[in-house]
């Protein structure tokens, strides 16, 4: 897109204007700055590409130019041409070509409804015995610089409003948190781990990062991998007791530890954690299909796992679909601390927990 805007210094009034075609003999032209030959930058029209959100755009015209965008950056005859071209479209805001674009074909009910409601607010604006004032332009200025510090004052109100005090204790507990697990800085000044827990959506970011960045998983291949991070993602009792080879003992004591030590550090600053926030691994075991997750990863039948456990099917499935989306999740993580290893048997570890009946988009037909 071309900018094209004065390089005046100071606010013009109609610039905080809505824009409105038919308000157009109000707006403060470009025709004198853009036909000028003045050195002066005050006095240049300045033109640049730029990126405008699309809650910024107030007017679609149905007015196509040409000529103008890219030849305007480029030099010679095709420069001028396209200066000549601006020169006549900025000379006046009451030319056809601001004309708004027909709406009414689009076919959406609710868009319909919000082009209804502003055609009724433009009625409303444009039929305002307001506009006979001479003074118009500076009145309007002074009412919208008005409305700005009430709007300011809201949201004042609204940030020292009890319901909003009443979080920020916890929220500052919090915060004293991440700062002794050296998550963040004592600027607050986001760190690595940060990082890292920014990626992790699916289980408990902060034992999950000091396992990701303690290198506990470089040891492991992906299907013990992937049975030591289901205990993340599956939070149900079970009535039998898994039966694990040694080495995925020692993985999950480790994560024991290292939930304790978090769980140490937010007891410290009284941070109370309910339900699935919390991060107690020791008393609320959650390790009852770490055994099926694992059999599974080394490629043994759908059939012959639920032996193995009284969790329901489903649940299994579910528990394996969301243990994937945390592979996703720590293979993100291994890309930002620049762990090649790791990213490769996470990406193997998808491939091994993501078959037959897991790999299913839904179950129902």
């Amino acid at each position: 897109m071309c900018g094209i805007r004065s390089g005046r210094e100071t606010r013009d009034n109609s610039d905080i204007m809505p824009f409105l075609p038919a308000w157009g003999r109000f707006y403060t032209t470009l025709h004198a700055v853009a036909g000028s030959n003045s050195s002066s930058k005050k006095q240049q029209v300045q033109t640049k590409t730029l990126h405008v959100p699309l809650a910024d755009v107030e007017c679609l015209t149905a007015h196509v130019t040409k000529g103008i965008v890219p030849e305007i950056f480029q030099g010679g005859e095709p420069r001028v041409e396209a200066l000549a071209q601006l020169k006549r479209i900025a000379g006046t805001w009451e030319a056809d070509w601001w004309r708004e674009v027909d709406m009414s074909k689009m076919r959406n009910l609710q868009f319909q409804e919000l082009v209804t409601r502003r055609r009724q607010a433009e009625a409303t604006a444009t039929g305002s015995a307001a506009l006979l004032c001479q003074q118009f332009v500076r009145h309007f200025a002074m009412c919208h610089d008005q409305w700005l510090i009430k709007e300011n004052i809201q949201q004042l109100r609204q940030a020292l409003s009890d319901q909003n005090l009443q979080l920020l204790p916890d929220y500052e507990q919090r915060i004293l948190v991440l700062r002794d697990l050296n998550f963040i800085d004592d600027a607050s000044r986001i760190q690595l781990k940060g990082k890292v827990a920014c990626e992790i959506h699916s289980g408990d970011e902060l034992v999950l990062t000091e396992l990701i960045l303690d290198n506990v998983l470089a040891e492991y291949e992906p299907a013990e991998i992937a049975a030591l991070l289901s205990c993340f993602v599956f939070q149900e009792k079970t009535e039998s007791e898994p039966c694990l080879p040694p080495r995925l003992k020692k993985g999950l004591d480790t994560i024991v530890e290292l939930s304790e030590k978090v769980n140490n550090v937010q007891t410290l600053h009284q941070v109370i954690q309910v339900g699935d926030e919390s991060a107690d691994f020791a008393s609320r075991p959650r390790f009852g299909l770490v055994e099926v997750v694992y059999e599974w990863a080394r490629g043994m039948s759908f059939k012959n796992i639920t032996g193995l456990t009284t969790v329901l099917e489903g649940t299994i499935v579910r528990t394996i679909t969301r243990l994937d989306e945390t592979c996703r999740e720590v293979k993100n993580a291994a890309r930002i601390i620049g762990d090649p290893e790791l990213y490769v048997k996470m990406q193997k570890a998808q491939e091994l927990i993501k078959r037959d009946i897991t790999a299913v988009a839904s179950l129902y037909m």
